[in-house]
């Protein structure tokens, strides 16, 4: 089975890089990070996900099981609920299931602009703090520089375009309903980036189980690799 991995704002697929041993595939970078050019002609979540799908096409990917968190879980159910036909299953983290808050768009909103001015430098201390929990901060120092790098990767124009397109998201409760395919929702124990409100509108995806990772927040798959996969490797296999 192959996997396409869409991640997180504002790091790149190499944050995925644990499980490609096990579950290899195409790593997907949004235009503008780890090198990829920019791209001023995307806007919407619809326009990443066409992005998406150029590249399995590129890759001569006809089917493949998605993997995405909090943006790239966005474009992950986009993709589900509108091109069934290409994804077998959908695993899908810290993402939401929600439609967009008044606040919560104009954080976003916040976000891209600052970003787009100052590049990574705006976000890279605020982020690290939000999006890793205090357990991985303290025993796994590494990653937070890791994840820093992946930040500084991203040209000021691209992180201001994802996070306006994220901020813009179309309400997603529609998806739910249109997404047919084996769902894995995984949720970090300690998550304070999304609120958990948003997990519990995914479990309303038809065939969708939901597993807590302990001993982590927005980066399950990172911050603790091992119960990650197996909890992956159950959902693949049954």
């Amino acid at each position: 089975m192959t996997f396409v991995y869409l991640p997180s704002l504002p790091v790149t697929a190499s944050s995925f890089t644990p499980l490609f041993k096990d579950f290899p595939g195409l790593s997907f970078d949004y235009p503008g990070f780890a090198g990829q050019p920019d791209n001023s002609s995307i806007a919407t979540i619809a326009d990443y996900a066409a992005l998406v799908l150029q590249a399995m096409n590129k890759a001569q990917i006809g089917q493949a099981a998605l993997m995405g968190t909090s943006f790239g879980g966005q474009l992950a159910l986009y993709l589900a609920a509108h091109h069934p036909d290409r994804v077998t299953h959908l695993i899908i983290n810290s993402t939401f299931g929600l439609p967009i808050q008044a606040e919560e768009q104009a954080m976003f909103t916040g976000l891209a602009q600052a970003a787009g001015e100052q590049g990574a430098a705006a976000l890279a201390d605020t982020l690290g703090e939000l999006l890793l929990s205090a357990n991985t901060r303290s025993e796994q120092p590494a990653l937070g520089q890791q994840l820093r790098d992946m930040m500084f990767s991203a040209t000021p124009a691209a992180l201001r375009q994802t996070f306006t397109a994220l901020a813009n998201r179309p309400d997603p409760t529609p998806w739910l309903s249109a997404t047919k395919a084996p769902t894995l929702i995984t949720w970090g124990a300690d998550e304070i980036a999304v609120p958990v409100i948003q997990r519990d509108a995914l479990s309303h995806i038809a065939n969708a189980r939901v597993v807590s990772i302990s001993r982590s927040a927005h980066f399950p798959y990172l911050e603790n690799t091992g119960e990650f996969l197996a909890a992956l490797k159950t959902f693949m296999t049954t």
